[in-house]
């Protein structure tokens, strides 16, 4: 099954640009810039939406933050982007924020973590669940009384291994929303294969975000890859993967394990889909198609 045919207008664009990398290291400034101009292109609206930038008071620390809201939430999501742990901000997610509150009626808590390699594992890692915890417990000031996690792609790792330590911690967390995630830094995917160059993010890519953000430690910690945690009492999951994405299989495999677990998980796959599908909806409709049926699984449980 061929790419979707809006979605190949962006890839041939991105080719007659000379296709570059999204990330090499050494370049981290050139890459945040990069990824920072495309994220501030793409068509996006916030009109009508309450947008405020707080700053949340961590131990020894404060986060940057970003709520949006829509009249009276009903629930809080609490999201992490993406950008392989590497690039990324609050600015370059809001449209993904944006759709989230419009499709749920939750408030959406955006957290800007530090990023690697000056500060790799655990700090994103612990920034984010930091975060999560002082969320959690001033929900009715973010909007609860329910509350899940989202992000894409390393945010999505990021969302998965905050519900895990959730678990652990006896936090009840409602639901969490996992977008192409990165699940596994350790082991080897077909999907890998199959789609390691022409799809946007490439291997090579994948490969050195990955090493930036993991600095020598144990790839399988639980807390850097989810795949690798126990699995029973997770919250319900939702996760969306691309057919055509290096991360893939990640998805497939660590939905069946969930299920396998007991888990609550529903996993829509797009088989003419790239990775970063869900904030492509205003270039294409079966983007668009596919973040709405996923913002109503999770409204679902909200």
């Amino acid at each position: 099954m061929p790419v979707d045919p809006e979605v190949q207008t962006v890839l041939d664009a991105i080719d007659a640009a000379g296709n570059p990398r999204l990330y090499i290291p050494g370049e981290e400034a050139a890459a945040r810039n990069s990824y920072r101009a495309a994220g501030l292109a793409a068509p996006n609206s916030l009109e009508g939406l309450d947008v405020r930038n707080i700053e949340l008071p961590l131990s020894g620390r404060t986060l940057p933050a970003r709520t949006y809201q829509l009249g009276e939430p009903k629930a809080t999501v609490v999201f992490f982007h993406g950008g392989g742990w590497v690039v990324g901000d609050l600015d370059t997610h809001d449209r993904l924020c944006a759709r989230i509150v419009r499709d749920t009626g939750a408030m959406v808590v955006s957290v800007d973590y530090r990023l690697a390699p000056e500060d790799p594992f655990p700090a994103p890692y612990e920034d984010c669940w930091d975060a999560f915890a002082y969320i959690e417990a001033r929900r009715g000031e973010f909007g609860g009384p329910k509350i899940a996690v989202a992000g894409d792609s390393a945010g999505g790792n990021l969302a998965a291994a905050v519900a895990h330590q959730a678990r652990d911690e006896g936090v009840a967390l409602d639901a969490a929303l996992l977008l192409y995630p990165a699940l596994d830094c350790e082991g080897q995917y077909l999907s890998a294969q199959q789609n390691a160059s022409g799809y946007r993010l490439t291997a090579d890519d994948m490969n050195a975000f990955i090493a930036a953000y993991a600095d020598g430690a144990d790839r399988t910690d639980p807390r850097m890859s989810p795949m690798y945690g126990q699995r029973e009492g997770l919250c319900p999951t939702v996760i969306g993967a691309a057919g055509y994405d290096p991360l893939r299989d990640e998805s497939t495999a660590y939905a069946e394990v969930l299920a396998k677990s007991g888990v609550d998980v529903t996993l829509r796959l797009y088989p003419t889909l790239i990775h970063g599908f869900f904030g492509m909806a205003a270039v294409s409709k079966a983007c668009d198609q596919a973040a709405a049926e996923l913002t109503a699984d999770l409204a679902r449980y909200l």
